[in-house]
């Protein structure tokens, strides 16, 4: 079954396990969720045709909780957040079902110009690329005093001003006044980053909604990347949506982990669990291909065959049956059902998940 094998046993999940530190420690269990997203199908609209790119996606975050949603370019990671900020265009998507919660807000359900008002201020988005996000002809300064003007009026430029150094120097940035003066490409990537997120924080957001902010980074600003934003979570108590296609950074900071594919979970649960005893192929297949330090030496890192399918081909099947080793008739005519496991909030959608009664 190659890539099917005991994590447990094979060293992975506890060299991924050994790493994990900070917020996925504190008890969120009695915490009312800050985002909740509920059956959310979204389509996307070219001309008179549409594709299902969400399918029913179902997703909480407690106050001071970290959730990973984890998957290939593809799965539907990155509109999932788009559609959490409001940020998919209205004449080129449509949201068929669902409700996407905010502090108890139907997010869906309010006016444009309502949920402006809420975009970093009770909830922030970092993007994956902060060369794109910033504006390349204002400087830094500029730009993190608007955002807080933006949001207050009643702010002077000289008190915005002060504000955004001080947010600088929060994110480790050495020299904050002189970052202030500075154009975007006048800067690091990892320094770009810390920009973006100390913009996203200007207002102490209840959430923040991180999409794959190290991917362009070198592994050491990637993990003080991480670091930093753990840190700040936990000084403000923030919910955390972290988006990624790397098992082993959810590993470093997710409380839990969501398994997208094809716009759907297909498994979710706490860490420990999803990194020890994972269900679903397609996530055994991720633990997999990442790689480790102990254990027998390998000549190459195992892989998953093939790709992610075209959005809105397998939505009366299971959409990883052609890259499944275990797939049989019924996953290719049948699409498997989310089923809780019966330990903790795990829960899978597969056929040949091991799961106990209810």
């Amino acid at each position: 079954t190659g890539w099917r094998g005991n994590h447990a046993q094979s060293g992975t999940a506890h060299l991924l396990l050994g790493k994990l530190a900070g917020p996925q420690n504190m008890d969120t269990t009695q915490s009312l969720p800050v985002l909740s997203i509920s059956d959310l199908r979204v389509e996307l609209c070219a001309g008179q045709q549409t594709t299902t790119v969400l399918d029913g996606v179902d997703l909480e975050v407690a106050r001071g909780e970290t959730l990973c949603l984890v998957g290939e370019s593809g799965s539907g990671k990155s509109i999932t957040a788009m559609s959490v900020m409001r940020l998919l265009a209205h004449e080129l998507s449509v949201v068929e079902s669902g409700e996407i919660f905010l502090e108890g807000r139907n997010l869906l359900a309010l006016p444009p110009q309502t949920v402006r008002s809420l975009r970093g201020s009770t909830m922030a988005i970092v993007f994956q690329e902060p060369m794109v996000a910033l504006n390349p002809v204002l400087r830094i300064g500029r730009q993190l005093s608007q955002a807080l003007r933006y949001h207050d009026r009643s702010i002077s430029r000289a008190e915005a001003a002060k504000q955004a150094t001080s947010a600088l120097g929060e994110v480790g940035i050495a020299d904050p006044a002189a970052a202030m003066t500075r154009y975007p490409h006048q800067m690091s990537g990892g320094t770009r980053q810390r920009v973006m997120i100390a913009m996203a924080l200007l207002a102490r957001p209840s959430l923040l909604v991180a999409d794959e902010p190290t991917t362009a980074l070198d592994v050491t600003t990637q993990a003080q990347v991480l670091e930093l934003i753990k840190r700040l979570q936990a000084a403000n108590g923030m919910a955390v949506l972290l988006i990624t296609h790397d098992m082993a950074v959810a590993a470093q900071v997710a409380d839990r982990v969501a398994v997208m594919y094809a716009g759907r979970i297909v498994e979710s649960g706490p860490v420990e669990l999803m990194l020890e005893r994972p269900l679903h192929p397609y996530t055994q297949g991720l633990l997999a291909s990442v790689p480790t330090l102990d254990g027998p030496r390998q000549p190459r890192l195992q892989t998953i065959p093939g790709s992610v399918p075209r959005p809105g081909s397998h939505l009366s099947s299971c959409a990883f049956a052609p890259r499944c080793p275990l797939a049989t008739d019924q996953c290719r005519t049948n699409r498997p059902p989310f089923t809780g496991t019966g330990t903790g909030n795990h829960g899978v959608a597969c056929w040949h998940a091991k799961v106990k009664a209810a």
